[in-house]
Order: C-alpha cells, then structure tokens, then sequence
C-alpha cells in the first residue's frame, strides 16, 4: 500500500503543476464586424501558433458557460458572469489548461492552438439580437475560421489538415453544430 500511496501523491503532483498555454487575443472586428458578444463589444478568440512552423493541425476549443433565453434571464446571466457577455475586460494573454495544454497531449504538442472565446450565451450558435443585445456565437465561430483561412491559409488546396474541435458545456454543444457557411 505505501507504494501506492506514493504514486498516488506523485500523481497529483505532477498534474497540480501543470501550467498550460498562453495564447494570444486576437479581435475579430475587422473580419466581421457582426461578430460581437451579448452586449455589443466584438468578439474575440484567443491563439498560439505551432511551434513547428509547417504544422498542419489545429486544435480549436469553444468556451462553455451556459446560456440564456429569456431578457430576465440574460440580464442575471450578465449580471453574475460578464465576461461571458463582454469582451471589455478580457485580457490581451490567457494561460488556458485542458485540451490545448501541451503536456497533457504529446501527439498534439505541436498543433496550433485556437480557443474561442463564449461571450454570446448562445451555446455558439445564434446570428440574431434580441432585447436589445446581440446572440452571435454561430457568426463568431465563423468568422474565427475565416480569419485562420485568411492569416494562416488554414483548409487551403495546398496541403492538407487536421481539425480537433472540442468544448465544454455551451461549448461542446456548438461544437456539434455545423459551421460551414
């Protein structure tokens, strides 16, 4: 049992110093300038390219938070989690752990990492407004692959790619949703 133990320990340690990756923000009012979150501000993703500069893979992560279908119910949403409706805080860096953490997937180390902000309470998948704010989340995850396919020639003839596309709660379900206008 001690040797257990002890690998149990060493377990926890190691995954309790993980420290993930930073990625860059990148704003998406020029791509689309109605790509915008709940209150209006444009809407932003958040990247790092490849170590490697000819890698071909991409792993691109939607942000979960829920969501919102009522005017009472987005204001309380608003109200107790703003940076799920704002971009106006986010900061210019995040350090981001899980599926885009580089030690915690060796074979995918090397891909290009893209997480996109949730700042639409949509679950990623409206292009409309409502009470006076904005549900776009279907419009910024399109224009987040237009911007890739325009700054990185992401899906080009030339080569071919490899998409990782994941997220968690409102996050998972847009990325069940097709985004291929």
């Amino acid at each position: 049992m001690p040797i257990m133990a002890l690998r149990a320990a060493t377990l926890a340690v190691a995954i309790g110093s993980i420290h993930g990756v930073l990625l860059q923000r990148q704003s998406l009012q020029q791509v689309d300038p109605l790509a915008r979150c709940v209150d209006g501000s444009p809407a932003i993703y958040y990247w790092k390219a490849s170590s490697s500069s000819n890698s071909s893979t991409w792993i691109v992560d939607l942000e979960g938070g829920g969501w919102c279908d009522s005017k009472e119910d987005c204001f309380l949403h608003c109200l107790g989690t703003p940076h799920l409706c704002s971009s106006k805080l986010m900061p210019e860096t995040i350090d981001k752990q899980g599926l885009l953490d580089d030690l915690l997937d060796p074979v995918l180390k090397d891909a290009n990492k893209i997480f996109i902000s949730y700042c639409t309470s949509d679950g990623h998948m409206g292009d409309g407004s409502s009470w006076n704010l904005q549900f776009r989340g279907a419009r910024v995850v399109q224009a987040v692959f237009r911007d890739l396919m325009q700054r990185f020639h992401f899906a080009s003839g030339d080569r071919r790619h490899l998409l990782v596309l994941g997220g968690q709660s409102a996050g998972a379900r847009g990325a069940m949703e097709p985004q291929t206008k």
